[in-house]
């Protein structure tokens, strides 16, 4: 690849994606399911091979630059992403929680009385409205500046 004049080299694990031509493809197949829910298939060889390489490309000093497209490392892009975005993404009301999650507290009495609060304001919050019903909810930290909304739960507390 090298006398071929290649620069770069960016590493994927094989997936079987359903309803794609890969999907129809022969090999050795892991179910994964993604964060999100989503399940595909990938070949398990596939990121020994991509390791294998790298391993060669850092070996010899070849003058590659390798790019790590694994499903993981890809899964690892994402977290981050969001925790990056959430500065931008999060409402005043909102904490970031473990990477991924934004999370809140509302405190009501009826659809028209009632106050969200950050976390870290719950208990000044929860003294100021003693009998208010109070829900915690949790929503996913967007991947976009102008990312939907994806609620995660929202349950009684």
């Amino acid at each position: 690849m090298v006398r071929a004049w290649v620069k770069y080299l960016n590493l994927h694990e094989l997936i079987y994606e359903p309803g794609s031509l890969s999907g129809s493809m022969a090999g050795e197949r892991q179910m994964v399911i993604l964060p999100d829910g989503h399940q595909t298939c990938i070949n398990p060889a596939s990121r020994d091979l991509t390791l294998a390489v790298m391993q060669k490309v850092a070996e010899e000093h070849l003058p590659l630059a390798v790019n790590d497209c694994s499903l993981q490392s890809k899964l690892l892009q994402m977290r981050g992403r969001r925790r990056s975005l959430s500065p931008f993404t999060r409402e005043p009301y909102e904490k970031l929680v473990g990477d991924e999650t934004l999370e809140s507290f509302c405190l009501y009495r009826d659809e028209r009385d009632y106050h969200f609060c950050h976390p870290d304001a719950f208990p000044e919050m929860r003294t100021r409205f003693p009998n208010y019903k109070v829900v915690k909810i949790v929503r996913e930290a967007p991947l976009a500046l102008k990312g939907k909304y994806k609620w995660i739960a929202c349950e009684d507390y």
